[in-house]
């Protein structure tokens, strides 16, 4: 078995002491993830999208750390004709930390397209898994004046916040 390198040996030291830094906004991120679970936001955002038509895809699940811990499920939409590609509308319900509680923030955002060719073809096939590929984003939540609605989750009035994010999502776009 041959001898690991010292350049590899110290990756992964670099490695690891950055995941036990990152371990507690990964649980927090983890928290995040489980308040949009019990709202069944992915449910709520797949039948969204089939109301929506043959133009929208996802759901997905993305999370992220900067400038601090959220996670979130979204939708993309691209506009009808040949150069509707060049900006897709993300469509999403995310989940961030605000002080002590777990707000929900549902908004859209636009994603310009970024990259240096467009192939039809190979466009229409892959964009139906994923969008970062072609818009070079994670899914970050949107900027405050792009929210619809914002609100703090409570564990007692699920069923009313289920509802409060169905009629934002039909109300937007």
């Amino acid at each position: 078995m041959p001898k690991p390198r010292q350049s590899d040996v110290l990756q992964e030291i670099a490695r690891l002491r950055r995941a036990r830094q990152q371990a507690p906004q990964r649980e927090q991120q983890a928290a995040l993830a489980a308040a949009l679970d019990a709202l069944d936001v992915m449910g709520t955002l797949e039948t969204a999208r089939r109301a929506r038509g043959r133009l929208c895809h996802g759901p997905k699940a993305v999370y992220g750390m900067d400038p601090a811990p959220w996670s979130g499920a979204v939708l993309w939409q691209r506009a009808p004709g040949y150069y509707g590609y060049r900006v897709l509308t993300l469509i999403g319900v995310w989940a961030l930390q605000q002080d002590d509680a777990v707000c929900l923030t549902i908004g859209t955002r636009p994603l310009p397209y970024r990259l240096d060719f467009y192939d039809g073809e190979a466009y229409h096939k892959l964009i139906r898994r994923d969008f970062a590929m072609y818009y070079l984003d994670p899914g970050t939540p949107p900027a405050p004046d792009s929210r619809a609605v914002s609100f703090p989750v409570e564990a007692g009035a699920r069923l009313a916040q289920r509802d409060a994010i169905r009629q934002a999502l039909a109300r937007i776009g």
